[in-house]
């Protein structure tokens, strides 16, 4: 990361997802680009990577930035931990899944909280 903020790869990264976030809806794929085009090496820019998903999630909480739904999101969320992987869920089922909880009362439940739920549901269980 030192390397990333020594040659202002971050600093720069950073603004532009910045600048991005203020449009929502969040989608964790057009970010995911915005880190790679920057080269930030600190950011482990594999779409499927736990560390990733974890650090753009982490971007759009810091903003408030509101969450949408989209099928590239599911296949990133889909492979973040074994909670997620076991139940081998498929992006309508998942989308499913949180229109059920959005009509129980959250509407800005995600597909993020959810993966989120099945790790900590498996975790718990263990």
């Amino acid at each position: 990361m030192l390397d990333d903020v020594r040659n202002e790869a971050w600093p720069t990264a950073c603004a532009e997802v910045a600048n991005a976030l203020q449009k929502p809806p969040f989608c964790y794929d057009a970010y995911r680009q915005i880190l790679q085009r920057a080269g930030v090496r600190f950011y482990h820019g594999g779409l499927k990577s736990y560390n990733s998903t974890h650090l753009l999630r982490s971007l759009a909480f810091a903003t408030r930035s509101r969450f949408e739904d989209h099928l590239g999101d599911w296949d990133a969320l889909s492979n973040m931990g074994n909670g997620v992987k076991q139940y081998e869920l498929d992006y309508d089922t998942a989308v499913q899944m949180v229109d059920s909880v959005r009509r129980s009362g959250v509407p800005e439940y995600s597909l993020g909280d959810l993966a989120c739920y099945l790790c900590l549901a498996k975790a718990h269980a263990a």
